[in-house]
């Protein structure tokens, strides 16, 4: 029987590339070849196919650092002629200028959403990913919000911010700063099992002042929450998270109605690459493959308690039900 085709929200690493090193993440740390990369005829195939077999309300192209790429207005562009109904890429922001943005006109603005990648005021933000960075990050984010968002031009501007115990020193004054942008909101990431940071220490061990840095986070998250992407329960279960007392969640949406698709332009689902890739293969042959089935049968049975599952979709998380039993 066909798996019904129900996703909206995928998410791209459109190249392995990228000019930082930051502490928590080993894409900027290997050798990504050009050539292994997709070509562009071969992504707007892809985004055809999707946009032909789901009714997508975004499509985000993250990486590595997607402006690497010397096509990827082009592709921005291809997308926003599209159906789907949001068009987000995630950046550094050293590459982003003036001259980048009034390459689109204002109806693929009015489509589209930049996510700047800070994780912290300049001395946490530059620990993360490097000496210099925050000042470059944040003199591309003030041009865009002042010269596309504010003026409305612009969909959205989002902060991608990873949270870990090396920026929960200062991470309340890092929110309270950014307040002052109306309409900015930020997206707090916990650093994933996955990430480089996490598989060192194996668990976290926080230290007395960490537990109570990260209790002032998730208070001021309840405080404002319109500030946050994610639902204020949802940061609440950061508590259990990084305590190392997160028991298993009662559903995952991985693989359900968001998916993450790799350079190589297969679906991804926790830990495992369906080598089927999309600008080869309809998505709908993908999703009721036996190897995609087989995995998913696998998600269903996992047992391990893990925030990734949550990582994707947060809008689909507004059963309070729900996040409470899954945070008790």
């Amino acid at each position: 029987m066909d798996k019904e085709i129900n996703f909206k929200d995928f998410y791209i690493a459109i190249t392995g590339r990228c000019i930082l090193r930051c502490i928590m993440c080993t894409t900027g740390k290997g050798v990504h070849n050009i050539e292994n990369e997709l070509s562009t005829e071969d992504w707007k195939r892809i985004i055809t196919n999707l946009n032909k077999e789901c009714k997508i309300d975004r499509i985000t192209f993250g990486g590595g650092e997607p402006l690497l790429r010397e096509d990827i207005i082009e592709i921005i562009k291809f997308t926003c002629s599209t159906d789907v109904a949001n068009v987000t890429f995630i950046t550094n922001g050293l590459l982003l200028n003036e001259d980048f943005m009034n390459k689109f006109d204002k109806d693929e603005l009015a489509k589209m959403s930049v996510n700047f990648s800070i994780d912290g005021l300049e001395y946490e933000h530059n620990f993360i990913r490097g000496t210099g960075v925050f000042q470059k990050t944040f003199k591309s984010f003030e041009m865009v919000y002042h010269d596309y968002f504010k003026p409305k031009k612009l969909q959205k501007l989002v902060i991608n911010s990873i949270l870990m115990p090396e920026n929960f020193r200062n991470y309340v004054a890092f929110l309270e700063y950014f307040r002052k942008y109306e309409g900015v909101r930020v997206d707090i990431q916990p650093v994933i099992p996955n990430n480089e940071i996490f598989w060192f220490k194996k668990q976290f061990m926080l230290t007395d002042l960490e537990k109570s840095k990260l209790q002032e986070i998730v208070t001021y998250v309840e405080t404002y929450p319109d500030q946050s992407c994610r639902h204020p329960l949802m940061v609440r279960a950061y508590l259990k998270y990084f305590n190392n007392e997160l028991s298993k969640g009662e559903r995952c949406t991985t693989g359900r109605n968001g998916l993450n698709i790799t350079l190589a332009g297969n679906t991804f689902l926790c830990g495992k690459e369906i080598i089927m890739p999309l600008h080869k293969f309809s998505f709908k042959d993908v999703i009721n493959s036996d190897e995609y089935q087989n995995e998913m049968k696998r998600v269903d049975a996992c047992e391990k308690p893990c925030l990734q599952g949550l990582h994707i979709n947060t809008e689909d998380f507004k059963d309070k039900d729900f996040l409470i039993k899954f945070i008790d």
